[in-house]
């Protein structure tokens, strides 16, 4: 590149956005040809024009020419004067039935030009808004939205870059003597340290589970079409308890609760629950080790399927020596080490190193209302 990298995404934003100007939502490039036309042949200062809009001052001026002489040899034709062919009104600015007129005669003339475009169907969000949706290529490496900012302006053209990503982190620790045993039955503090790390963090999901225990929390605002496909998956393995909802920790906050394990409690009177911070607690029914460790197989690969889903994923594996965990997080940031010794304030001595992981990415557009752009307008 002549420039650098970020000038050139400016220039090439410029150009985008002038082109989306002259266009002017008639999805046309011959009638965004003659807007451009148009407006030079109207602008005082020509240079600033171009400039302005992104274009080469040489190539415009040469088709400012072509379309006079154009206009000259059909006038000679038809044995009129030349200034009885100028246009009253560019094409963004005429009437619907003189537009159509216009493509028919762009059809009929340049019908092997013609591209045909089958543009997807629209996705409806959770909340009933649609949008557009691109899936970027696999194969390619991952972007993040900074890449796009200076290409897509957001007050121009917003935007949302979906990325559905895994982290995977896995350690060792070393359990004090009858942790195993504490962990047959899910303790009432484990659950508000599990309970207030969601709220804080804002998961939609947490699970945590050794050989003998599954225990699930789902937030209740979620969407029902977004957790659909993990119902799916749980089916009949897994038993509604009932529902749980936090509140801020009462006191002056010092130690564990100054930290995302501890700023929230269970809201143990509460009658009417906020959605937001309430959770549906579920626990595995029946299942022995070998089933959960499939239950929870299966619910990981549902998760990396579901990019608007924020979980974690915890598994002990607990042994006399050598114990290890493996954490399984789903579109949100890592669990430090200080938040997992909080979660499970018995354990010692974590380590732990991570991977990330990304699946696939989508860059999505909101539906705007359309119509012709105002003359001048940027």
């Amino acid at each position: 590149l002549v420039h650098g990298k970020r000038e050139f995404n400016k220039m090439s934003s410029k150009t985008i956005v002038s082109r989306f100007h002259f266009d002017g939502n008639l999805n046309s490039e011959p009638f965004a040809m003659m807007n451009a036309v148009w407006d030079y042949q109207e602008a005082k200062k020509k240079d600033a024009w171009c400039w302005k809009f992104g274009m080469a001052l040489s190539r415009i001026k040469r088709l400012s020419s072509t379309s006079t002489n154009l206009q000259r040899r059909v006038a000679d034709l038809l044995d009129i004067p030349p200034d009885s062919l100028d246009m009253e009104n560019p094409p963004r600015s005429m009437s619907p039935s003189k537009l159509a007129i216009l493509r028919c005669i762009q059809v009929f003339v340049f019908h092997e030009t013609l591209i045909e475009w089958k543009p997807k169907k629209k996705k409806t969000t959770n909340d009933g808004d649609k949008e557009y949706m691109m899936s970027l290529d696999r194969k390619s490496d991952s972007i993040q939205e900074k890449h796009l900012s200076d290409i897509l302006l957001k007050d121009r053209h917003p935007f949302e870059l979906r990325s559905v990503k895994s982290i995977e982190q896995t350690g060792a620790f070393r359990p004090p003597e009858g942790f195993e045993a504490s962990l047959e039955e899910i303790s009432d503090e484990l659950e508000e340290r599990l309970l207030s790390y969601a709220i804080k963090r804002g998961l939609d999901l947490v699970c945590i589970w050794t050989k003998g225990v599954f225990l699930l929390l789902i937030r209740s605002s979620v969407s029902e079409s977004g957790i659909r496909p993990v119902y799916e998956v749980l089916s009949d393995r897994v038993q509604l308890i009932g529902n749980i909802a936090g509140k801020r920790f009462a006191g002056k906050p010092r130690g564990l609760t100054e930290r995302a394990c501890g700023q929230w409690t269970i809201d143990r009177e509460g009658k009417d629950m906020d959605p937001s911070i309430s959770y549906k607690k579920l626990v595995a029914v029946g299942l022995n080790a070998k089933k959960i460790r499939s239950l929870n197989h299966d619910l990981n690969t549902t998760l990396r399927s579901c990019p608007l889903l924020k979980s974690i994923s915890i598994h002990l594996n607990i042994q006399s020596k050598n114990s290890s965990f493996t954490v399984h997080i789903s579109n949100t940031e890592q669990v430090s080490a200080k938040d997992l010794k909080d979660m499970m304030k018995s354990l010692e001595d974590i380590k732990a190193k991570t991977k990330e992981t990304v699946h696939r990415q989508e860059l999505v557009f909101p539906v705007v209302e359309q119509g012709p752009w105002v003359p001048g307008s940027d």
